[in-house]
């Protein structure tokens, strides 16, 4: 998943999270609980868990508590990192 132009993030098979951001590298785990996308990238960051809304490419995940919608993309994964 991608804005297409600040950050990626990718979800792997195996619940292991790694997002690119401005520059910098998260590294956390992804799980799915009571049908949320859950993401834990440690304490002081983005970690929550979100409804996912899709339609065709454009995702949204609308955060469960508090906080601001994440809008973008379905992206085939870069395996260059």
């Amino acid at each position: 998943m991608t804005d297409e132009v600040h950050w990626r993030d990718g979800y792997q098979r195996d619940g292991n999270f790694k997002g690119r951001s401005m520059g910098r590298t998260r590294i956390g785990k992804w799980s799915v609980q009571k049908d949320e996308l859950c993401v834990d990238i440690g304490p002081g960051t983005d970690s929550g868990c979100y409804e996912v809304w899709i339609l065709g490419k454009a995702v949204e995940l609308r955060p469960t508590g508090l906080g601001l919608p994440v809008k973008g993309f379905l992206q085939k994964p870069d395996n260059s990192d």
